[in-house]
């Protein structure tokens, strides 16, 4: 549970990216380190419309034995950032081929066909259809394919926060989450309702509680399964507003994780965590940067444990390094995951721009 990365909701929502978003809402305030963070804005319009990217390529080495290269995807833009074709690759050779259509009235659609053997083998249509209110919050989205039913989704705003959203299938609510804010507009409840008998009997499944400083720090999280707490996270925050320490407890289906994380900044920036297990487990990793504060490296050492916040490793005592790489406009060229002076993965990602 506790490798699983959570991150906060930092950007208002765009057109065609918002339904992503919205979902993520429910993840922590809390404020944790991301290794992948640059590789993940790679996905971004945001970031796509930034850097004015034209096409990336996405190439990832495989088999640490004989470092096999393959091109994996295929992502081309607009100028405004929006994806307008995707290809993916299987073992060298085209296996799904998507091309989206954008148009004024908030409607998205896309064509997709599959590949083996170098021929269409399967193929399908899609809608994406948006209606937004005064504020461009998105307040009902409907998707259909050619080979499904249509599926609907309606959110719900106040003060211009999400309070409710609910997922439809044959006219009928699937699941629905709800959210409560305080004085100060800040999340300090997310539940997730089921609907699965014909009654439509709504029951809360999951639920995240959030808790506050008079700073408006984070301080404590509990998340309860069926009623029942299933995890834990007390944090505490320098004079800066910079997380130093998490002490997490988790325990559900016979799992039991408990463990503190201390987090040491130099330079306004995060240089150091530590992070120790109630099973002896330990690992202390220091992160390097260059200018405009990218990422350069992060070098870890652990022992006795093989899952850890941000990385799960193949053996119980070694080290870990991520090692990144970017080009002359800044985006990230490769990152390079080694273990124990053997190379787990490589990414790598050729760019064009406008």
């Amino acid at each position: 549970m506790k490798n699983k990365l959570l991150y906060i909701l930092l950007a208002s929502f765009n057109i065609f990216s918002y339904a992503h978003a919205q979902q993520n809402l429910e993840n922590t305030p809390a404020k944790y380190f991301n290794p992948y963070l640059p590789m993940e804005n790679m996905e971004k319009e945001s970031f796509i419309n930034e850097k004015k990217i034209k096409k990336i390529t996405y190439i990832k080495k495989l088999d640490i034995n004989n470092y096999r290269i393959d091109t994996i995807k295929v992502s081309s833009f607009d100028r405004e950032g929006r994806e307008i074709r995707t290809l993916h690759y299987s073992d060298g050779k085209k296996s799904k081929e998507i091309d989206y259509l954008y148009q004024k009235n908030e409607k998205k659609s896309h064509t997709k066909k599959l590949f083996m053997s170098g021929k269409i083998y399967d193929d399908d249509y899609g809608d994406e259809y948006y209606q937004f209110d005064e504020n461009k919050n998105v307040i009902y989205l409907r998707t259909s394919y050619k080979k499904e039913k249509p599926r609907e989704f309606k959110y719900l705003y106040k003060n211009s926060k999400l309070i409710s959203r609910e997922h439809l299938y044959l006219d009928k609510i699937n699941v629905s989450f709800e959210y409560i804010y305080n004085d100060k507009n800040l999340l300090t409840e997310y539940t997730y309702f089921s609907f699965e008998n014909e009654k439509a009997e709504k029951k809360p499944i999951d639920q995240t509680l959030y808790f506050y400083d008079i700073h408006n720090n984070c301080i404590k999280i509990i998340v309860k399964l069926n009623n029942e707490t299933i995890e834990t996270k007390d944090f505490k925050y320098n004079t800066d507003k910079k997380l130093i320490q998490e002490i997490y407890n988790y325990s559900n289906y016979g799992t039991t994780e408990k463990g503190q994380i201390d987090y040491i900044y130099k330079d306004d920036k995060l240089s150091k965590i530590t992070e120790k297990n109630d099973k002896n487990g330990k690992i202390e990793s220091e992160i390097f940067y260059i200018k405009n504060d990218k990422l350069l490296k992060i070098v870890s050492n652990y022992s006795n444990s093989r899952s850890f916040r941000f990385i799960n490793t193949m053996s119980n005592t070694g080290n870990h390094i991520f090692d990144y790489q970017y080009d002359n406009n800044g985006s990230l060229e490769k990152l390079t995951i080694s273990e124990n002076g053997n190379i787990k993965n490589v990414y790598e990602f050729s760019i064009e721009y406008y």
